[in-house]
């Protein structure tokens, strides 16, 4: 015989769902789906859409760099003595002018901000990156080997590479615009330092 149960059921009572909610409830299900689905199908940022986004530098971006990453004179005249031996010139032989402006990375990523080397005589600009080229421990080796890395560096012709508009140097690795060299040249004369190297003997 089995026993008798005298307590109260431990089962719940089924709740039914009014199917207007039901209903609504499937209908918000889907919109969110869809709106997921959408959201993930969507392309990535172009280079150029990421581009646009960017502002140009201001006056606020460029000031005067440390001694020890501009180029030391004995680099300098190393950087002479080679374009003349590469380009067979006598630019060593004549009095030169280098500015060097620092100017703030465009990236939070990037390391160190970069020193642009602008050649006046010779009409070359030179990203020297964050290198530092004059450190206390610099030897004479050191320098004519800095001044050799330079000039094998890539630079900007100003007489071939700087075009008037934007829509000119697009999809090029090298050409810049005019308006980008002006204010670099503006920015140099009014923060950089000047570096006035004498003919070579």
């Amino acid at each position: 015989m089995s026993p008798t149960h005298t307590g109260s059921s431990t089962l719940k009572p089924y709740r039914h769902f009014p199917m207007a909610s039901l209903a609504t409830a499937i209908a918000v299900s889907a919109c969110l789906m869809g709106a997921q689905a959408s959201e993930s199908s969507q392309p990535p940022a172009s280079p150029a859409e990421i581009s646009s986004q960017q502002t140009e530098p201001t006056a606020a971006d460029y000031s005067r760099p440390a001694q020890e990453r501009v180029a030391s004179m004995t680099a300098l005249r190393q950087y002479l003595k080679f374009k003349d031996e590469v380009w067979q010139t006598q630019r060593a032989r004549q009095s030169n002018t280098f500015c060097f402006v620092q100017q703030r990375p465009d990236h939070p990523s990037d390391p160190e901000p970069n020193v642009w080397m602008v050649w006046l005589n010779g009409g070359e600009i030179v990203n020297m990156g964050w290198h530092l080229y004059s450190p206390k421990t610099l030897t004479k080796e050191d320098a004519k080997a800095d001044g050799e890395s330079l000039a094998r560096m890539k630079s900007i012709k100003l007489a071939t590479d700087v075009r008037e508009t934007a829509q000119e140097i697009y999809g090029s690795s090298f050409l810049v615009e005019r308006a980008w060299v002006n204010r670099l040249l503006a920015q140099c004369k009014a923060k950089g330092r000047t570096i006035k190297v004498a003919p070579a003997r």
